[in-house]
């Protein structure tokens, strides 16, 4: 379900959001750049890894097979 990603995959994300927040980060040191883009990243991921895990949380199974769907309660979508 979660997915580890390599080193190389790692840097290439990182490389990625350097380009796209190029102007926001521009002022900080390259230390302070580089820690800033690797919070992000694995921010990221364990955002990615939350989702996943109510997704996967809101199905369920049963012995004969039949999924059921759990929608949560609230939709903040909805009351937007």
């Amino acid at each position: 379900m979660n997915k580890i990603i390599s080193s190389e995959e790692k840097k290439d994300i990182t490389c990625k959001l350097a380009v796209a927040f190029r102007e926001e980060i521009r002022n900080l040191s390259k230390e302070y750049q580089e820690i800033l883009l690797d919070d992000l990243v694995t921010a990221f991921q364990n955002r990615i890894a939350v989702f996943n895990k109510i997704n996967f949380e809101n199905h369920l199974d049963t012995k004969d097979n039949i999924e059921f769907h759990c929608n949560p309660v609230v939709n903040h979508l909805e009351e937007q």
